[in-house]
């Protein structure tokens, strides 16, 4: 467990105050029995931490810490103490609901010191929703600089790059949340990005798919392979603003965006972080789907454009039948866009763009 008792003079009746917990979490009793607060901080760890860092490289912080009290790599260090902040307030969250009941022989019972007053509900409720949302943004800055020292082929990382709860999604277009900030502000939140990552493959299928046919395959597999030719980049600058584009339109209606002010995040509706207006999206998500299909619309002209006027350096579309250039719908071996040209488009009430 990435918290311990650190006291070795601690008697059996270990406190809050035997442990480094406090300092991650200020506003605990230091005289709280560490035996009441540990199972939370398990639990934190089982449905928190470790789903998002992995196993693995869990193993390496906590063999490193259990043996030594610290972290001797500073940057490690750094990555440790993001983790530790984002527990303890896992923890704290988990724990609030269910600290003041007892379960004896006798039954469920609520807990009440005379000297003591209980906590009114909205300052309950409001330091509940400010623990969670303190949780949340400790382990996206966490996740955040972990990707950026596996994008820096820092090796203390590999763990963590090889594991499951990483997977680099070097088959999509936009691989990793740093690639995706730069065509939409996401805060460059990991976990936000990894919510995402169904919805940019189905926008590569729904959208992409239909508009570049074989090239589109090409792409992804020079790009997995680190192959891309010069005209093939050139093309995916123009794919990853309309791939993300496309994306944010169909994640918005399934997900739950919220805007802090510098960005919008997906987070966990289980944290109290939810939509203002339910069963509809809100006028700020509606402008943000708006301003999204509006956006792939002009970045798909741009695409399109260039991708025509540079028509002999991607063969593959050139001489498939995605080229809107040479299609005969009607098999009748004129190209469709050459009929209109020359005859005009014979279907009443039909404009031609």
């Amino acid at each position: 467990m990435l918290f311990k008792v650190t006291n070795t003079s601690a008697g059996p009746k270990k406190k809050v105050s035997d442990t480094e917990f406090k300092a991650f979490y200020p506003a605990i009793n230091e005289n709280m029995a560490w035996d009441t607060l540990e199972p939370f901080i398990q639990e934190a760890e089982d449905l928190e931490i470790i789903p998002a860092i992995g196993l693995s490289f869990y193993n390496v912080l906590n063999t490193e810490y259990q043996a030594t009290d610290e972290i001797a790599d500073a940057t490690k260090a750094y990555t440790f103490r993001l983790l530790r902040t984002a527990l303890a307030h896992y923890a704290i969250y988990i724990g609030l609901p269910k600290l003041n009941v007892r379960i004896g022989d006798t039954g469920t019972n609520e807990s009440n010191v005379d000297a003591v007053s209980p906590i009114r509900q909205w300052v309950y409720n409001v330091n509940r929703w400010e623990t969670a949302r303190t949780a949340f943004r400790y382990m996206d800055m966490a996740l955040a600089h972990m990707e950026s020292q596996v994008i820096a082929n820092n090796t203390d990382y590999d763990t963590f790059a090889n594991d499951d709860a990483y997977t680099e999604s070097k088959e999509l277009l936009i691989p990793n949340a740093q690639s995706f900030q730069r065509y939409y502000n996401l805060q460059t939140s990991r976990r936000s990005y990894t919510v995402l990552r169904p919805y940019i493959r189905k926008a590569e299928q729904i959208h992409l798919l239909p508009l570049l046919g074989p090239l589109l395959d090409e792409i992804k597999t020079q790009h997995t392979n680190n192959s891309l030719s010069s005209a093939n980049a050139d093309m995916l600058g123009l794919i990853r603003p309309l791939l993300a584009e496309h994306t944010i339109g169909l994640a918005v209606p399934d997900l739950n965006f919220v805007n802090d002010g510098d960005g919008w995040r997906v987070v966990e509706s289980q944290y109290g972080m939810t939509r203002p207006t339910q069963g509809s999206l809100s006028q700020s998500l509606q402008q943000l789907l708006t301003r999204a299909e509006q956006n792939a619309a002009h970045f798909e002209v741009t695409l399109k454009n260039e991708l025509y006027a540079r028509l002999d350096e991607f063969p593959t579309f050139r001489d498939s039948t995605y080229n809107e250039l040479t299609q005969d719908l009607d098999g009748d071996g004129t190209a469709d866009i050459d009929e209109i040209d020359h005859y005009g488009n014979q279907e009443a009430g039909a404009v031609i763009i």
